[in-house]
């Protein structure tokens, strides 16, 4: 029965050569694959593994944020948190809109998209 497994495990490694194996590869390989395989085995037995990082739990991570933010009070308004460019912007961005101008843009643009859409039709023609 050992003697089958070993035939196997060297078959299984003289495959995973690939296509272009020389004599030498597979005499070397063959001696040395059930070796391999029963250090490999006898170290995954042996219980020698790495430890893992502990992680921390969400629920820490969760009240940690929240007595932060509690202490912070970042929905509070606060003069010392704010942008001076911010305060010069108008409660009514709309209003200071010069009219004229954004009704030359739409105009100027549609014309564009509408020679763009009677370009393309005439080259499909």
């Amino acid at each position: 029965m050992q003697r089958e497994n070993n035939i196997k495990l060297v078959k299984h490694v003289i495959r995973g050569l690939g296509a272009e194996k020389t004599d030498k590869e597979l005499m070397r390989v063959s001696k040395a694959a059930p070796v391999v395989s029963e250090l490999v085995a006898g170290f995954e037995s042996s219980g020698t593994k790495r430890k893992k990082r502990k992680s921390k739990s969400l629920k820490e991570d969760l009240f940690f944020l929240s007595t932060k933010l509690r202490e912070l009070r970042p929905f509070k308004g606060n003069r010392c948190r704010q942008m001076e460019s911010f305060n010069k912007l108008s409660t009514n961005i709309i209003g200071e809109v010069e009219k004229e101008k954004l009704q030359e843009f739409v105009i100027r643009h549609s014309i564009r998209a509408m020679n763009k859409l009677d370009f393309n039709q005439d080259k499909d023609d």
